[in-house]
């Protein structure tokens, strides 16, 4: 599989977890597997550790089923909290 495929499938289960504004990725073989490093950027208002544990195991969960790697670690790096909160659903009265 290619580095450019498992990149495709880390993305897209990165921007599945809820307050993941953007998310730059990078992939190294270790001796167990693979190694994800994510950079992600999240609204004021996000629960960061929260959205850290939900990214490792979605992006883990994911690359292992669709690909069939062994996922070693994930790492989340948050490099940027926005100034604005994410947007609330609307509630109708």
């Amino acid at each position: 599989i290619s580095l450019t495929a498992i990149e495709n499938v880390v993305r897209r289960a990165a921007f599945q977890v809820e307050h993941v504004k953007e998310v730059k990725s990078q992939i190294k073989t270790v001796e167990k597997g693979v190694a994800i490093y994510l950079k992600v950027d999240v609204p004021a208002d996000t629960n960061i550790p929260e959205t850290a544990s939900k990214l490792q195991k979605e992006v883990k969960q994911q690359l292992e089923v669709m690909t069939g790697l062994t996922v070693a670690e994930v790492k989340v790096l948050v490099a940027n909290v926005g100034n604005e909160p994410a947007k609330r659903p609307v509630q109708s009265a």
